[in-house]
């Protein structure tokens, strides 16, 4: 198991790389670096236990240029520098060393390195008889958006520096412990803490969105220090090593939120209820809906990844809000909505589409309109 979070403080500049010399400084080592994780002797630890951060320190960047030379800066929660080591570097092939000098003495550091994406290294040296696995996210500029990446999931678990913590981790709220996390084509992602009625209630008000963007092995989840983050994705889980507040790594894991199947692409948008009716008989949609008094609109968004969020408001204030799943084709839909899962019919209109479903006991119909 292993970990990220919540920054304070300044964004270093990324150094310039200079003038490379390929015989012994590799290019690709060249820039400023964030130790996000690591083990030692295979177990892994704490940030600051893998290479000793100085007393107050929450993150290590490492700024290796072109001309040989490097820092080793520690900062605090504030973004205030705690304290930087000069030294030098040389390293191609995989191999290298690193030679620090801290009060006077130069101490040299031989280690061995290899990319994960390229935006993310991993060293491997021996210090103090430890054996030492680290990975650090290279600060960049990220501006592509891996589609792999284009869904909502929902964390399956959850470590800090190796141990194993409750999801109610993330959401800091019992009631709402579970979290999940939308990220939009657009380079937009919402957070969310779901619980009560199916863990499928979104606790509100909602975080405000954020921005993401990928590359190399790194995502970065809005701005901030400590945004940068080392991935991993497949079709069936994402997972993400981070940097918290306090300098922990923080592990998530996530499996994706939506139902599989069919999702007809006719389907997918933003819709708002405009007629239903009830055994034949035609209600306001209020009636039909079943919303709460004072209730006056609702949206339901289907998103192509299986999932969709039902929003109820009373005038421009958001109510109520429900993270769902759904799949359907050829005019079948099945929806799972908080309390019950409904299957229908659709009949696509211009513009419109028409739900017909039985629940309760009752034949339903209800007319909805595309946002455009």
């Amino acid at each position: 198991c292993g970990g990220a979070g919540n920054p304070g403080g300044n964004n270093l500049a990324v150094t310039a790389a200079g003038n490379v010399s390929p015989m012994s400084l590799d290019p690709a080592a060249v820039g400023t670096w964030m130790l996000v994780s690591g083990t030692s002797n295979g177990v892994v630890v704490a940030p600051k236990n893998i290479t000793g951060w100085w007393p107050g320190s929450t993150r290590e960047l490492v700024a290796f240029l072109g001309n040989g030379t490097c820092t080793d800066t520690y900062y605090n929660a504030s973004g205030g520098v705690v304290h930087k080591n000069p030294g030098t570097w040389s390293g191609t092939g995989g191999k290298g060393t690193i030679h620090w000098t801290t009060g006077g003495t130069t101490t040299p550091i031989p280690f061995t390195y290899t990319f994960q994406g390229a935006d993310v290294i991993t060293w491997s040296f021996t210090l103090a008889g430890r054996k030492t696995v680290c990975s650090w996210v290279k600060i960049v500029t990220l501006t592509a958006h891996d589609p792999a990446l284009v869904k909502t999931w929902t964390a399956t678990s959850v470590c800090v520096n190796g141990g194993v913590k409750p999801l109610s981790y993330l959401s800091g709220n019992t009631t709402y412990a579970h979290f999940a996390r939308c990220f939009l084509a657009n380079g937009t992602s919402q957070r969310y803490l779901l619980g009560l009625d199916d863990n499928q209630q979104i606790k509100l008000p909602k975080p405000a969105p954020e921005t993401w963007a990928t590359a190399g092995g790194v995502l970065k989840l809005d701005t901030g220090p400590i945004s940068e983050q080392i991935y991993t994705v497949t079709a069936a889980q994402l997972t993400t090593w981070q940097l918290d507040a306090a300098g922990n790594t923080l592990k998530i894991v996530f499996a994706p939120y939506g139902w599989a199947g069919a999702h007809d692409a006719r389907i997918v948008g933003t819709w708002h209820p405009v007629s239903g009716k009830i055994d034949g008989v035609t209600k306001p949609i209020a009636v039909v809906n079943n919303w709460k008094p004072g209730i006056t609109s609702e949206k339901d968004i289907f998103r192509s990844d299986g999932t969709s969020e039902c929003a109820t408001y009373a005038g421009t204030t958001l109510m109520q809000d429900e993270l769902d799943r759904w799949y359907g084709t050829g005019g079948t839909i099945h929806i799972d909505g908080i309390g019950a899962t409904v299957t229908g019919s659709l009949v696509f209109g211009t513009g419109t589409v028409t739900l017909s479903f039985t629940f309760g006991g009752h034949t339903k119909v209800i007319v909805s309109a595309k946002d455009s």
